[in-house]
């Protein structure tokens, strides 16, 4: 677990604080709207706690607990590039991914802790689902419903719904509580994250202000493209169909590829879901996850970062730092 993690703090239906008074001051006439979708929404600052520490590990696979530096002199080597990003802006950049054609890695600064804020949605969405399958089947017409709302439309209050509705699968109740709704949700979610591979972001009977880094997210992104066994392949699908880059708040970040190139090679197709969040200070966290296609390659990407002095100045730097790793292929 990261050293210094900080426990969210929920009301009603899993929101926490900032959610729900978002949620109470969204204007009727355009519905609600989620924590990634807009920055002049109502939520609270939380405190950003720092890095994880300890030695570190190398690989995608060791998680939260790696941080490999580029040391090859290179112009073109991503992690100088990010390193300079760093240091102009003074803030904490991670970024990890893996090239699905090539089984290869890239991870720098993939320890960096930032909140999950919206990305959570599509681990919530997976749980879901997995509970369905091992129910024998897929996930009905109002769950579709309410998962297009939470990651297509980034709905708080859809997310919410579904979040409460994961403690009601009585496989997922092991070691908690009866009567502790939230706990059995975020028990839901973990046994998720634990079969994707994800080794320190973790739901303390919360959603959205939980911790998470790059190396983690992109384990996330790694069971979208690739599918697992405990979803069906129809969820799966449409999950994935409703992380398209066409609004303007997922068209940053791994977004950002949108009709860019990876290397000399055309990008086709993009996944993505983004997420925002303020800190007490004013600072913002920036996190975005998803996948990028090319004719003849995918690549699942995660980028996470903090300390941003306004929403567009991390956005910007996001889409640098994915841009500056597939400028170098």
């Amino acid at each position: 677990m990261f050293p210094h993690r900080r426990d969210g703090i929920a009301d009603n239906a899993g929101k926490s604080r900032g959610e729900q008074r978002e949620a109470d001051n969204a204007s009727p006439m355009h519905g609600h709207r989620g924590i990634g979708m807009t920055p002049a929404g109502e939520l609270s600052r939380r405190s950003f706690l720092g890095l994880a520490g300890g030695a570190a590990a190398t690989g995608l696979l060791a998680a939260c607990s790696g941080d490999i530096s580029g040391t090859n002199g290179d112009r073109r080597d991503p992690k100088i590039t990010l390193d300079a990003l760093r240091t102009e802006y003074s803030a904490k950049i991670g970024l990890s991914v893996f090239d699905h054609s090539r089984q290869k890695e890239f991870d720098d600064h993939g320890d960096t802790e930032s909140y999950e804020a919206s990305v959570v949605k599509v681990p919530i969405a997976l749980s879901v689902m997995r509970q369905a399958a091992e129910h024998g089947g897929k996930i009905d017409d109002d769950q579709r419903e309410l998962i297009r709302r939470s990651v297509e439309q980034s709905d708080n209050e859809a997310t919410a719904e579904l979040f409460s509705s994961l403690a009601d699968n009585p496989s997922d109740t092991i070691s908690s509580s009866q009567n502790d709704r939230e706990a059995l949700s975020a028990n839901a979610i973990n046994l998720t994250y634990t079969r994707l591979g994800v080794q320190y972001t973790r739901s303390a009977k919360t959603w959205g202000d939980n911790t998470t880094c790059s190396a983690d997210q992109v384990q996330v992104a790694r069971g979208l493209v690739d599918g697992v066994d405990w979803v069906h392949p129809d969820d799966m699908a449409y999950l994935r169909s409703l992380m398209s880059p066409e609004d303007e708040s997922q068209g940053w970040g791994v977004g950002s590829m949108k009709n860019g190139r990876a290397g000399n090679k055309q990008v086709r197709t993009v996944e993505v879901k983004n997420g925002w969040l303020p800190n007490d200070d004013g600072t913002w966290n920036i996190t975005s996850m998803g996948a990028v296609f090319t004719d003849d390659a995918a690549y699942s990407v995660a980028v996470v970062s903090v300390g941003f002095e306004s929403f567009e100045e991390g956005q910007k730097i996001a889409n640098q730092a994915v841009k500056t790793y597939f400028d170098a292929l």
